[in-house]
């Protein structure tokens, strides 16, 4: 892309663009009135047109991300139109004078020896022509592939070079302070605040300062990086300010049709890939990587910081301050769901993710009945120590012989995997009660509270109350079968209405057993305390590996108590280092694996104390905090289609 040079009158009509900012360009090129004696005087300029990023970043497409070899540049090519336009020094409208020269080389830069100028203040314009926007074609940093295409005859695809974005690029500067400029993406966005504040009355240097901390503050980054202009000594910070701004850029260019949120939403899922697959990974596999690999992801994880900084900004959290130091707040906003982090806490003047954390010690154990490793984690909460697997078991051998024979009996029909988890390896396994505590289902009493209806003659009266019984064995048995000529039992006679004296006034039948059962016993629940007692409770190993145990209510509060008074949340995952409580899976529609989704399963496990009233406890989560609930009741239609909804995950811990 080779260009020769304007001639004046062209040079005229380039300068016309500018009308709206700049003073009308006149006939003869004469010089406009500017700017005073003291200040004309003949300056050299020189330097380069294109935007730096940081080597080594993520590129993503479709989910995979590889290693990026390329240069970590996107300078102007050849041909690129660069025009000095001179300012007046008290208004900084452009006074008619300029100076035109083209980039006759491969590394943007531009020298401008001679400029005779009344005034020190000018802009530099930079018209660049690429085939696709933003240059990708030129290796820039990109998540987009527009390449123009047409075809020929035969099929064959071909690039239609005719098609061109022009790419401006623009610079405001004092050549008193600078003589070696960078013209780039952070300098075009500075060009009109300068213009701006300068015209409020703040002097030039005050205008430009103001002007970049703007720029800076509109991405959530609130420190100096420096000045946008600087070549000599530029700041590796703004690299990563720049590639940011890249992202956003091309979001803008984008459909029209594509609204704010929907180009958010898009910005958010690269987020959630980067925390994913950079953030989070273990310390093993950091060590194990190349050195390349290993300045690739700490490039990208530094990018994540700006990235989780303009999240921030857009949900409203405002500049973390030194008063604010260690302050958690809750990532919200509203118009977009499964923000990959929901707190963050604010730290040495970031919005961050590592800061608050319970010290613990990460581990692992090895369940010697399948050989299945789990991670665990160690805390020492002063004169009590807790280790925890910090992931959901997942165990359910019938065969092996060294697996107790009750064990393998309570454990059979008694367990599943989650839907889009077939193998159980990402969430663990889903125990019913039974099976969690390996206690025989038959021998727990399953308990439902009826209504009665009694009928006082003597006022004329229905009554209803309601009472607490012990479920017929028959019904524990009665199965659902959709055509009575398949075998089930007749229905049995049952009394809907009740005297005073206990009488039965009115009798019904019912087409099956199974109806009878479900209309009686709508609700169920199993009282616990008939086979694990309190004072058993401390020691109750359940389905949980030799060592180890089902957790009790001591053990949940204590650790829920000690995470709350550090303010960490159960669901930061690093924090607490209890591992996800509500796991990441890859879901699929169709015949298509299209991408992660967060499923809200997995946040409630076992704890086996049957309390002073005979109920079971469940440990819960819910936005990070525990709770303790007491009778678990499940609906006896669902139990007896063999597929209770209160199956449940286990967390054991060692005794």
């Amino acid at each position: 892309m080779n260009y020769s040079k304007f001639s004046g009158q062209f040079v005229c009509k380039m300068a016309m663009l500018l009308a709206f900012v700049f003073a009308a360009c006149s006939e003869n090129n004469a010089p406009v009135a500017g700017g005073t004696v003291e200040e004309t005087g003949v300056y050299a300029l020189s330097g380069r047109v294109g935007n730096v990023y940081p080597k080594l970043l993520a590129k993503v497409t479709d989910g995979s991300a590889n290693v990026q070899n390329d240069e970590n540049s996107l300078y102007a090519a050849k041909g690129t139109v660069v025009t000095i336009y001179e300012l007046d020094s008290s208004s900084l409208a452009a006074t008619g004078r300029m100076f035109v020269d083209t980039i006759d080389n491969d590394e943007g830069t531009f020298a401008f020896d001679n400029l005779s100028l009344n005034s020190p203040y000018v802009l530099i314009e930079t018209l660049d022509s690429c085939i696709t926007r933003n240059c990708v074609e030129r290796g820039a940093v990109s998540y987009l592939s527009d390449v123009p295409l047409r075809f020929k005859a035969d099929g064959e695809a071909y690039v239609d070079s005719s098609k061109k974005y022009p790419v401006v690029l623009n610079a405001i500067v004092d050549l008193k302070k600078h003589k070696k400029i960078s013209v780039n993406m952070l300098s075009d966005r500075k060009v009109r605040l300068v213009q701006a504040y300068f015209a409020e009355g703040m002097s030039f240097a005050e205008a430009s300062k103001k002007a970049e901390r703007d720029v800076l503050e509109n991405i959530g980054v609130y420190e100096n990086l420096g000045n946008f202009e600087d070549l000599e000594n530029e700041n590796e910070e703004l690299n990563y300010a720049r590639a940011l701004y890249l992202q956003l850029s091309e979001m803008d260019n984008w459909s029209p049709l594509i609204d704010e949120t929907e180009k958010l939403q898009y910005f958010v899922d690269d987020f959630a890939w980067v925390y994913e697959n950079v953030y989070n990974i273990p310390s093993s596999v950091f060590d194990a990587m190349s050195e390349t690999e290993k300045q690739y992801y700490l490039n990208t994880k530094k990018l994540f910081g700006y990235e989780l900084g303009y999240l921030a900004y857009k949900a409203g959290l405002g500049q973390c301050t030194e008063t604010r130091e260690d302050e958690l707040v809750l990532i919200s906003i509203p118009e977009i769901e499964n923000i990959p982090v929901s707190t963050v806490v604010c730290r040495a003047g970031k919005w961050g993710l590592d800061s608050k954390k319970v010290e613990y010690v990460k581990g692992s154990m090895v369940d010697n009945r399948d050989g299945k490793t789990y991670k665990t984690v160690t805390y020492n909460w002063g004169n009590v120590t807790q280790t925890w697997m910090a992931e959901n078991l997942n165990f359910a051998d019938t065969v092996s012989a060294n697996v107790d024979s009750a064990l393998k009996a309570n454990l059979l029909g008694k367990t599943r995997c989650w839907e889009y988890d077939p193998s159980c390896e990402l969430f663990g396994r889903y125990y019913d009660w039974a099976a969690a505590m390996n206690v025989d289902e038959a021998s727990v009493e399953l308990k439902s509270v009826v209504s009665r209806t009694v009928y006082d003659a003597v006022h004329h009266s229905r009554t209803s109350y309601s009472d607490t019984v012990v479920v017929e064995e028959r019904c524990r048995k009665a199965k659902l079968i959709v055509n009575v000529e398949d075998g089930e039992e007749n229905g049995v006679e049952y009394c809907s209405l009740w005297s005073v004296s206990h009488e039965c006034l009115s009798v019904d039948t019912s087409e099956t057993l199974f109806g009878y059962c479900s209309y009686m016993y709508r609700t169920c629940y199993l009282n616990r305390s008939s086979v694990i007692r309190q004072s058993e409770s401390l020691t109750h190993q359940g389905v949980c590996p030799d060592g180890w145990r089902i957790p009790n209510k001591e053990d949940w509060e204590l650790l829920s108590e000690n995470m709350k008074s550090r303010g960490i949340s159960f669901d930061d995952s690093y924090g607490s280092g209890f591992g996800d409580v509500e796991p990441k899976v890859t879901k699929s529609y169709g015949s298509d694996v299209s991408r992660t989704s967060v499923v809200k399963k997995g946040g409630e496990m076992f704890a086996s104390i049957p309390d002073d009233n005979d109920d079971g406890l469940l440990a819960s989560f819910s936005n990070g905090d525990l709770f303790m609930s007491g009778k678990i009741t499940f609906d006896f239609f669902t139990k007896n289609r063999l597929r209770p909804n209160y199956e449940f995950a286990v967390r054991c811990i060692k005794n």
